[in-house]
Formats: C-alpha cells, structure tokens, sequence
C-alpha cells in the first residue's frame, strides 16, 4: 500500500518521504464517524508504544475516561498488560500514521510538551527528555543535545537499551550531519553492547563504508567480534588502535572502549599476554569504576590464570554492577570448572541478570554451564542448557560462541546413541578459516571425540591433526583449557603411530608439570599407560591407569573416570585379563548409565560379551557372547579387518570366531549372515 500510494518515481529520489496510503485515512474516518474520539486518539498517538492511562486523559480532556472506554468498547485502542497502573495504545500502527500526518505540527509540539511536563512530575527524565526532543523544532535545540547526553550517560552505565534508544532519537532529531552521525554511530554501538546484533547490522548497513574513523571502526571491529569474522575484527581494531597509540592525552571515550574490546579480541583469539596487555591499558585509560575498567578487571581474571596457572580469589570488584558481577560469576565459573570443581562451577554460572545486555555474558554462562553438567553427569540438564544457549545465540545473533555450545551438545548426543542429533549439531560446526580460536578449538575437539567414539578414525585423526596445527601457531598447551591431547594420543596409538603418540604424550606431560589439576594428569596417564603395556611394560601400564583413578579421587568428575574405567577394561581385555576387565566394564557401564549415556552403556557391555564372560545362548549350539558379537557386526557389513580394529582382536581370531559361527549356524558366506542372525535371535 505505501509503494503504491505515490508515482514509481517518487521513490528515484535519494531520501523519498514515505507516504500516507488514503486507503488508510478513509479506513480510520470510517470508524470514527460520527463519534467524538479524534482527541483521545490524538492523544495516544503522540505516545510510542502508548501510555498511562491518566495521562491520556489529561492529555484529550478526558477526566473521567469517557471517551478512553468508547474507544477501547469501539476497537480503537486496547488495554496493555501490564503491572503497573492501566496502560492503552492504538490497536492499529497505521491509525498512529494517519493521525499525525493529519495533525498540525503545533499542536503535535504542545502534546509532547504536555507528556515531558507529566513525566518530569513524576521524575521519569528519560521519557521526559525523549518527549522535549520530539517537540524540538529549531536547528540547535537544547533538547536534542540534552538527549543525547542522557544517552551517553546511559551507556556509560550499562543501560544499553535505553542508550540506543536515546541516541537514535537524537540522531533523527538533530539537523547537524556530523552530530547525527555520531549519534548514529554510538547508537549502534549501545545496540550491539545490548546484544541486539540484528537490530545493530541493520544500522549499520546504512553507514558509508567509505568513511573511516576510530569511532567508526571500533563499532564495526566490534560488530565483526560477535559475528565470528576474527580478521575483519582484528583488522579493524588494529587501525583504531594506531590512531588511539598515537594520541597524546589518549581519547577519555574511545580509548578505554577500544581497550575492553582488545581485551575481549584476544580471549577469543587466546593471547593471554596480550588481553593482559589491554587489560592494564584499560584500566589505566578509564576513569574509576567505569565500565570498560570493571569488565577489563573480570575478563583479566582468567587471563592471570592462563598464565600463572593459579585459581584467583572470588573478589567483588570495585564499582562493579550487577551486570559486571554476573560477568565475574562467568569468568570464575569457568576457572572453577578448569581446576576441578565443577559443582561451584555450576553455582557460579547459574548466576543470572535480566538486565538489558546481559545477554551475551548469559551466553557464555550456557556454553561453561553445559559443560559442567556434562563432567558432572547431568547429561539430560547439559543438552537442555545447550539448547537454551542455541536459541539465545540465534535470536540476538551472537555466532561465536556456537562452538562452544555445539561440542557439549555433541558429545552427549552421540553418548546416548543420538546419532541423528550428533551429525545435526556437528553440521553446524564453524569450518571457515576465519574463525577465533574459542570457535575453532572446540569445533575440532568435538569431531575429535565423536569421530572416535564412533570408530571412525581416519575422521578422528584428521581433527587431531588440526589440533595439532593449531597449537603449533597458537599457546594452547596452558593446562586445563583446552585438554584435546589425551584422545589424540589414545587415536594416534590405535592407528598405529606409536612415535607420534609417543611424543605428544611426552610434551603434554611436560606442560602439565607443576599444575594443581589432576583431570588433565590422569586423562594424559591413559595414553601414556598403553604406550607402556605396548613397549611390553605391562605391570607398570596396568598400574598406571590405577593410578589415573586413584587421582580422581575426591573429584567429582564421574565422566572423566567412566572413561578412564573404559580404556582399562580394554587394556585388561587385550592382556587377557578376562575377569578384572569384566568388573572394570561393569563399573563403567554402571556410571555410564547413571548418565543416560545409553550408546556408551551398549559399548561397556559388548565389551563384556567379546571378553566371553557373558552367558551363552540356552539353545544347542548357541553362539558365545565374543561370537556373537562379531557376528552382528560382521552382518552390518564390516570387513575382517573393521571388526578387528573395533573389537581391538587379531583379523585371524576374527576369522577363527566367524568360521565357527557360520558352522554353528550352517551358512557358507556371509552374504547369508544376516537372516541367519535373525532367525537365530527369535528361536534362542
């Protein structure tokens, strides 16, 4: 109706104003015929969003609410919910259009002086000053400049929302270009501050690319953060960065804002010296207790871990708010969760705010929170938190965390056999190039670990592969952060390559020297135990994963040592250790099912059945458990040699089993397995 309300060549022009269809106007004069309800009408629509009721029938001479009830009876306005006193607007946003394109712009102006009158009576200044701005006509109005210090100073507070608010008000009210430009621009940036990235990349399109500037190119630098787009960030800090360096004094806004996102650049991208770094410049640039110096504080905490290796204090910060303590609770959440404890973990993350732009740190409160319920056993609340934290990343359009999110879901879907669920969220794993190291570690850890759960190695190779790449350019061998050796090692064995395996054990084990953690020393004594029993050391092997429990104790990290139970039954079982392996699987097995993890559970148990301890069929000729197990999977369409490397036996005592199989169930190939299995499963 708009587009056609004028002449295609109306909308030629560089700026078209953008009509008022008549359709509309006749629709809503129609309805008001004969009634006297334009002045209550008029009164609602100089209200965005509506208001109080009171102050509409001040407004409209209204006061005992006559014409307010005719027009609610006559579906021209409706009552809001609301918990506070009753509230109305227009059902309809066009009758709003029609009504103040047909009202002169005099009495529009005395209607908004009205409002900010109402609203400063009552110490509301924000909806007060909006109203003064609205009504503002001349060039340079107070009001408008007014406003948009009210938004400055909102966002220096943390009010995001209502910063962006102001700010673009201010933008569209000001007949100064450069001031309507840094309005806009400081809009966007408390729009992206308040995670509302669409709303933010929507704005932002409308700027001139072609123009640079520090204020510019931190938004943009910041914008790009929480896109995923790491070279464009990097870039176009780096270029404001230049420009702040060279400053003498340094910018009292710009500087200490660009510190803060350097500080959250280089977590994302892991360079902890350099987040240190801006951290301190941070804090040197900002006055006290601002935000930028607040949230530097927080986010350095993990950063002094990083390197130091130590577990901070839990200390409120000077000045913090409660959305800059929520920020704290995260980072110590997630320290919590490296050293050991994931119980305060979960206490720490589950720590929350509502207030506007608390979203992001929320995010990154789903993504450790997840995770701690997956080391904890939690796996059912673990894919929950994972799927709350994929619907806030997709509604306010924060893509790097993702990964995060998608590891943790991964990991347990494929645990509980949800094969269908696992591919799901390892297809939306980050694979481009341009990608933070927060996205692209555990993007490759995740693959690392279902690939290999579900046997398929040379996938699982490859992701260990581009581990190793990445932390040949990168620190990661920190210990604690990013622990992805241990199943590398434990892959790399398997497939055979000992002297790889041999001396990522060695360097890892190096790395971990001095650390408090003990997860990562007994998850690291897993490869490095069947590097032992393979150089024919196996009293020391054995005792070695023993070892790898006993440092578990007092943890409460039943995930990490079901896997460890796990890799020592197998060991037990290679070693013809029948019946100690049987009580390790069992044990296994127990937790893994405490845990749902139901496709994990399946794996303890056939291990159990090919170590032969479990009970033959009461037919004649039953197969045994090891019989049957390589049958099945002989059926599925395995070679020799699959079964083998799954079941961890020789291809000949493959071949021997299943020569036995086929005579006991009197078929000569194994095309015929298949319904032979069948027909043997529904007699026995």
């Amino acid at each position: 109706e708009v587009l056609h309300a004028v002449s295609p060549d109306h909308w030629k022009a560089t700026n078209p104003n953008v009509p008022i269809p008549h359709s509309w106007w006749s629709s809503l004069s129609r309805r008001i015929k004969g009634t006297s309800l334009w002045p209550v009408l008029l009164a609602t629509s100089v209200l965005p969003g509506g208001g109080p009721i009171d102050l509409i029938k001040l407004l409209a001479d209204d006061p005992d609410g006559t014409a307010c009830d005719e027009a609610i009876s006559s579906n021209l306005l409706t009552i809001l919910p609301t918990d506070g006193p009753p509230t109305l607007d227009l059902i309809s946003p066009t009758d709003r259009a029609v009504i103040r394109s047909r009202t002169p712009l005099k009495v529009l102006t005395e209607l908004h002086l009205k409002v900010a009158a109402y609203y400063r009576e009552f110490d509301q200044l924000d909806e007060a000053l909006q109203h003064e701005a609205f009504a503002a006509t001349e060039p340079d109005s107070p009001a408008v400049k007014a406003l948009a210090e009210r938004g400055f100073q909102l966002g220096r507070s943390g009010r995001w929302m209502e910063s962006a608010h102001a700010l673009s008000l201010a933008a569209n009210r000001t007949a100064r270009s450069s001031e309507a430009d840094t309005y806009l621009l400081e809009s966007i940036d408390s729009l992206i501050s308040a995670s509302d990235l669409p709303q933010a990349r929507i704005r932002a399109a409308t700027l001139d690319l072609g123009e640079h500037g520090i204020q510019q190119d931190s938004m943009l630098g910041y914008l790009a953060i929480h896109e995923g787009r790491q070279s464009e960030a990097r870039s176009l800090l780096q270029r404001t960065a230049d420009v702040i360096l060279a400053q003498d004094p340094i910018d009292p806004v710009h500087g200490p804002r660009l510190a803060a996102r350097k500080v959250l650049l280089n977590l994302l991208d892991w360079q902890p010296e350099e987040l240190l770094l801006w951290a301190d410049r941070a804090i040197k640039w900002s006055e006290d207790d601002s935000g930028e110096k607040v949230e530097a504080q927080a986010i350095s905490l993990i950063g002094r871990s990083v390197i130091d290796g130590v577990m901070p204090q839990d200390q409120p910060i000077s000045g913090e708010t409660t959305l800059h303590a929520q920020r704290r609770h995260m980072a110590m959440g997630w320290l919590s969760l490296i050293y050991d404890d994931p119980v305060t973990a979960r206490q720490k993350l589950e720590r929350r705010t509502f207030i506007s732009g608390s979203e992001r740190i929320s995010l990154w409160q789903d993504a450790w929170l997840a995770r701690a319920q997956l080391i904890l056993g939690e796996w059912e609340a673990a894919l929950r938190t994972v799927e709350v934290g994929l619907a806030r990343a997709e509604q306010f359009g924060i893509r790097f965390l993702e990964p995060l999110l998608l590891w943790t879901g991964a990991t347990v879907a494929t645990a509980k056999g949800n094969m269908d669920l696992s591919r799901h969220y390892l297809s939306r794993l980050a694979t481009d190039q341009d990608s933070f190291v927060v996205q692209s570690m555990p993007s490759a850890m995740c693959r690392m670990w279902v690939y290999s759960r579900r046997n398929e190695m040379t996938a699982a190779q490859l992701a260990g592969n581009n581990l190793e790449k990445l932390a040949a350019t990168t620190k990661m061998n920190q210990p604690g952060f990013w622990p992805w050796e241990d199943i590398h090692a434990t892959n790399l064995i398997r497939l055979g390559e000992i002297d790889r395996a041999t001396e990522l054990v060695e360097s890892t084990i190096d790395s971990y020297r001095g650390s408090d953690i003990m997860s990562i020393k007994a998850k690291i004594a897993v490869p490095e135990a069947m590097l032992m029993i393979h150089h024919g050391d196996v009293s020391q092997g054995l005792n070695r994963f023993e070892e790898a429990l006993d440092m578990l104790d007092g943890l409460t990290l039943p995930f990490y040592r079901s896997r460890i139970l796990f890799e020592y039954g197998q060991a037990l079982r290679r070693q013809g250790q029948r019946r100690r392996a049987d009580e390790i699987f069992a044990r296994a097995s127990s937790m893994f099912q405490d845990m749902g993890a139901t496709a994990l559970v399946s794996m303890a148990n056939r291990e159990r059945r090919v170590g032969g301890l479990g009970p033959r069929s009461g037919k004649v000729g039953g197969l045994t458990p090891q019989e049957f197990e390589i049958a099945q999977l002989v059926a599925e369409g395995n070679s020799n040699r699959e079964v083998a490397h799954e079941l961890f036996l020789s291809p000949k005592t493959v071949e021997y089993h299943l020569t036995r199989v086929y005579r006991k169930l009197q078929i000569r190939t194994r095309i015929e397995l298949g319904d032979a299995l069948k027909k043997y499963q529904a007699t026995s």
